[in-house]
């Protein structure tokens, strides 16, 4: 049994490399599937050709779901710790904005008041529809009070 050792390690190591790469390519052709889908609007993932400079700043992960946040802009700075976090997703989704908990209206939309720390805020908007689909879209917004 000792001799078999190393070819026991080396088979099962293959196996799980075989595994995480195909698992990995599944969610590549995911992605790009979801991408060329969206519902009129421009998905959440983008082609980098076409990024804007507030695009860039956001990161954004998608899987079946469309998720686009209108209002704050990314890297924005604002004057008041209350901040509104708006935007559109699928009718009737979960919606989350850092620890703030709603639905989306019928038509998929979203408003969410948070309140903010002085300085750099991450917002975190997450999505799932009752598919079990979701989209995560991250942005970073910076609250300096007025003196």
């Amino acid at each position: 049994m000792k001799k078999n050792l190393p070819y026991i390690v080396i088979i099962a190591t293959v196996l799980i490399a075989g595994i995480f790469l195909v698992k990995s390519g599944n969610d590549q052709r995911q992605a790009r599937t979801t991408s060329n889908s969206s519902w009129g609007q421009k998905s959440a993932t983008t082609d980098t050709h076409q990024e804007t400079s507030q695009e860039a700043a956001s990161e954004n992960y998608v899987s079946g779901i469309n998720l686009v946040i209108s209002q704050p802009q990314p890297n924005a700075t604002v004057t008041s710790p209350n901040l509104s976090v708006r935007g559109k997703t699928s009718p009737s989704a979960e919606v989350f904005v850092n620890d703030v908990e709603l639905k989306a209206d019928d038509a998929g939309n979203f408003n969410a008041t948070i309140i903010l720390d002085e300085g750099e805020n991450p917002i975190i908007v997450v999505v799932n529809d009752l598919d079990g689909n979701s989209a995560e879209n991250q942005l970073l917004v910076t609250y300096t009070p007025q003196e």
